[in-house]
C-alpha cells in the first residue's frame, strides 16, 4: 500500500481530484478558502499520496451526486451572461425611470399614476418582444 501512494499521478487523477473538492464545497463540507487551498495542491500533486491526503478528510459523493453538484460550483458560473443580463436591466430602468419623471412632471397628480403604470407595461412588453426576436 505504501508503494501505491508513491507512484506519479496523471492530469486525469488531479482532474479526478479537483471533481470531487468541488463536489465537497457544493455540498457544503469545505468553505471557499479550503477549496482553493487545496485545488491548488491538487493541481501541483506529485504522488497518489498527495492527492489522496487532499480528500481524506472529506465523506464519499456518490457518482451522480458528484455531477449534479459540481453544476452548481461558482467557478463554472456563466458569467457573461449574466453581465449581458444585469446590462439589459440597468437599461431598462433607467429608461423606465426617465419615462415615468416626464409623465410625473407632466401630468402631475392622480392622473400620472395610470400613465406611468402603462409606460413600465409597454417597456416591459416591449422588452419582451424584442427578446424573443432574437
Amino acid at each position: 500500500m505504501a508503494a501505491e501512494r508513491l507512484i506519479r499521478v496523471t492530469h486525469r487523477e488531479r482532474e479526478d481530484t479537483v471533481e470531487e473538492l468541488r463536489a465537497a464545497y457544493a455540498t457544503g463540507c469545505l468553505d471557499e478558502a479550503e477549496l482553493e487551498e487545496r485545488t491548488s495542491l491538487a493541481y501541483a500533486a506529485k504522488t497518489r499520496g498527495d492527492l489522496a491526503g487532499l480528500v481524506s478528510d472529506l465523506p464519499p459523493v456518490p457518482p451522480s451526486e458528484t455531477a449534479a453538484t459540481v453544476a452548481v460550483c461558482p467557478a463554472r458560473r456563466d458569467w457573461a451572461g449574466w453581465a449581458r443580463q444585469s446590462l439589459g436591466w440597468g437599461c431598462w430602468l433607467v429608461v423606465a425611470a426617465a419615462g415615468a419623471w416626464t409623465i410625473s412632471a407632466a401630468a402631475g397628480g392622480v392622473l400620472a399614476v395610470p400613465l406611468i403604470f402603462a409606460w413600465l407595461v409597454s417597456m416591459r412588453l416591449c422588452g419582451l418582444l424584442l427578446r424573443h426576436r432574437h
